[in-house]
């Protein structure tokens, strides 16, 4: 049985296709427990992990923190400077630790660069118990199947450039329509991926659910755009009608999240899921309360309630038309009270509130320039 180097039960699609590859090595090499990918990192100098798959004796190799999801995939290969075939002399250092090899040192490893759109992007490492597995006859074979592998992480590449583009478009669509700020849209998407890191030990998750959290939180909103500007941007409390106008906006969302995968033609993804329920779910509170559909606890995908927590968070400590930017602490004390009485998941406040100093950097790095208006006493305008 194959197993693989994700401590979770997400699984992306692009380690399952490694794992079907393993299969294949090892019917022309047997001794292959171990298949990793490792990208290089041009802001950082060096290589992160990526997606492992591994069998027998090297099972035992702990989780490495540095494992990444498709869409910082994406962010690496789209960066990468080094022209073909130059490989940045200052990896030399982290190669070693990127074959992460059991502690006695036993076995051998076969390493081949990898490349997208004629720029190195990092390494595939084939790795043995055995210390002389490696001969001239299966280098050539494993040469082979390195080109299969850096084919697999290229159209990866593509498919996740194809929905960077689409949430670029959307974002910048629904920017002509929302009140709420860039720093706004960036703060909660960092506040989501840092709740989420938070959570990777204890549910089932992995650094793929991560990184498309972080890539599709922004477009929680998009459904805004149907929203009448007289309600979307009204300086006072919403009436009855009006706020049965404003809940619409996540119905008008879902369609266009629907929209965009039909256009970009990404059903086929495994992640879109996750878009289609942050931007319909958000507002959804765990103790049935919320909309558009009245589900209870775990029934509200992760993603949901992961982005309701950091959206009324952000929501409390900005300036908007209609309220002042209240200070953290007391932010933090709502967000308890909202738990508390069931409207938002207690585990992710929990997380976020225990990462004031993560949560403090995201502010001073993404800080908007709006200024404190008159409304004092507000609360927030969702579940």
């Amino acid at each position: 049985m194959y197993r693989f180097d994700l401590s979770h039960d997400y699984k992306s699609s692009i380690s399952e296709k490694l794992a079907t590859l393993h299969e294949r090595i090892k019917s022309h090499a047997p001794g292959i427990d171990r298949i990793r990918c490792a990208l290089y990192d041009p802001e950082a100098g060096r290589l992160q992990g990526l997606i492992t798959s591994t069998t027998g004796p090297f099972e035992r190799v702990p989780q490495s923190s540095e494992r990444m999801g498709t869409s910082a995939l994406y962010r690496l290969a789209s960066r990468h400077a080094a022209p073909l075939p130059d490989i940045p002399p200052a990896l030399t250092p982290s190669l070693t630790e990127a074959l992460a090899m059991p502690a006695d040192g036993a076995g051998s490893t076969f390493s081949f660069p990898l490349f997208h759109q004629d720029g190195f992007i990092g390494f595939v490492f084939f790795a043995s118990e055995s210390g002389s597995l490696f001969d001239a006859m299966t280098r050539d074979q494993l040469s082979l199947y390195a080109m299969l592998v850096g084919q697999l992480i290229s159209n990866e590449v593509t498919a996740i450039s194809a929905v960077v583009g689409a949430v670029r478009l959307a974002r910048r669509f629904s920017k002509l329509r929302d009140g709420e700020t860039g720093s706004h849209i960036e703060r909660m998407a960092h506040f989501s991926r840092l709740i989420a890191e938070g959570l990777l030990e204890e549910l089932p998750i992995n650094y793929d659910f991560v990184e498309n959290l972080f890539l599709f939180a922004p477009l929680h909103d998009i459904g805004k755009v149907g929203v009448p500007d007289q309600v979307l941007l009204k300086p006072a409390a919403l009436s009855a009608e009006e706020r049965a106008l404003m809940r619409e906006h996540v119905v008008k969302g879902r369609a266009i999240a629907d929209q965009i995968i039909d256009d970009f033609q990404l059903g086929q993804l495994p992640y879109v899921s996750i878009l289609r329920n942050v931007v319909e779910l958000h507002h959804e509170c765990v103790d049935g309360s919320g909309y558009p559909r009245g589900l209870r606890g775990d029934d509200i995908p992760l993603e949901a309630r992961i982005v309701a927590v950091a959206d009324v968070f952000d929501a409390l400590t900005s300036v908007r038309p209609y309220k002042l930017a209240w200070p953290n602490d007391r932010a933090c004390a709502e967000l308890e009270a909202l738990a508390a009485r069931g409207r938002l998941d207690a585990r992710c406040v929990r997380v976020l509130l225990g990462a004031r100093e993560q949560v403090e950097a995201i502010q001073q790095r993404y800080a908007g320039s709006e200024k404190n208006c008159w409304r004092a006493n507000w609360r927030p305008r969702s579940c």
